[in-house]
């Protein structure tokens, strides 16, 4: 359970939706536990700018995909034998029609198979191979507002290694992009992610974009590598890096310039989940003592989300709707999950 930080005094106050008070000129998260068909043992992924919520969740000794939305939760169909030991459909990205992409595995069988699902469907459609062993947490395939689909094959094959992107049907490879990661699509189709990258005589891990045949690979200045990318609809790209003298650093790409911004304490890794329209981001760093501690960049600079900390072990993922409305969801094992719909209230949002 994350430590919630509440405000000492009142003062003048606005009334957060869970009844927490946030003194004016302050910056507060307030936490509301997510609970789906009386289950709190929740995964949350994603959430779409109508305020529906993608992610799995444990009851009894099955798990289940879902979508929840207004309190009112949608499993989603079974690809195969439903629980833990077989396969489970696990939403990584929803958008705002409510069609849901995410990937499934079938232990044992050494596969891990992407989709999408539209509500109102008895089926996953358009299941696609994403790589021929088993894998978790799987690289996610990506989903725009448009319904595109990307993903990076990582493995020796099939599929052959490279980036995917197109209708979940008809998925196509990006030549120049073998190596590469994607780590995000935006509504015009545009990708961003990591990639290899030889500047100033040296290779090293950078950002790049692409967008249909045309590929750009950029590094901040002075930076050593580069480890996450994330690009919106305005062609803002947010994301971190180490520089060359081993520090990691946040960073923003728009307009062919870069702008630099550190974690509220020295970070020895940081990873970017989600960018919404307005610029703003959520992730999390590692600080110097081994803890993983979620953050918000609200554009100008990065702040803790309620000073939560939780285990180097934990698999975190966090996401944001264009309006600040953010969730974590919080993988302890794969058995045992907890997460959390989140507003923001004050000047740091």
């Amino acid at each position: 359970m994350p430590k919630i930080l509440r405000p000492a005094s009142i003062g003048m106050a606005l009334i957060l939706a869970t009844g927490q008070l946030a003194t004016a000129g302050q910056t507060h998260f307030a936490f509301k536990q997510i609970s789906v068909n009386g289950s709190t043992n929740v995964y949350a992924t994603a959430i779409n700018n109508k305020g529906t919520i993608a992610g799995a969740y444990i009851s009894g000794l099955n798990a289940y995909g879902f979508i929840l939305h207004g309190g009112m939760a949608t499993v989603l169909p079974a690809p195969c034998t439903q629980n833990l030991e077989q396969c489970v459909p696990i939403p990584t990205a929803i958008n705002g029609t409510g069609t849901v992409a995410g990937y499934w595995i079938t232990f044992g069988a050494t596969a891990t198979y992407g989709f999408t699902w539209q509500p109102g469907s008895a089926i996953l459609a358009n299941s696609f191979l994403m790589q021929s062993s088993e894998c978790f947490p799987c690289q996610k395939p990506w989903l725009s507002e448009r319904g595109i689909v990307a993903f990076s094959a990582l493995g020796g094959g099939p599929p052959a290694p490279g980036t995917y992107v197109g209708p979940p049907s008809s998925l196509q490879s990006v030549p120049g992009l073998e190596s590469a990661t994607v780590q995000a699509v935006n509504r015009f189709s545009a990708l961003s992610g990591i990639d290899t990258a030889t500047i100033r005589g040296k290779t090293l891990a950078a950002v790049f974009t692409a967008h249909g045949s045309t590929i750009r690979r950029l590094v901040p200045p002075y930076a050593a590598s580069v480890g996450s990318a994330l690009i919106n609809d305005a062609d803002e790209v947010v994301g971190a890096y180490q520089d060359t003298a081993g520090l990691l650093h946040g960073f923003t790409h728009q307009s062919g310039k870069f702008t630099t911004f550190d974690m509220p304490l020295a970070a020895i890794s940081i990873t970017l989940n989600a960018l919404n329209e307005k610029g703003r981001a959520v992730g999390w760093f590692i600080d110097s003592t081994g803890v993983k501690r979620p953050f918000l960049y609200n554009g100008t600079k990065a702040i803790e989300i309620g000073h939560n900390t939780y285990d180097v072990g934990d698999t975190l993922n966090l996401a944001i709707d264009d309006e600040g409305v953010m969730i974590l969801g919080d993988m302890r094992n794969l058995g045992s999950s907890v997460s959390y719909h989140i507003r923001c209230a004050g000047p740091g949002c």
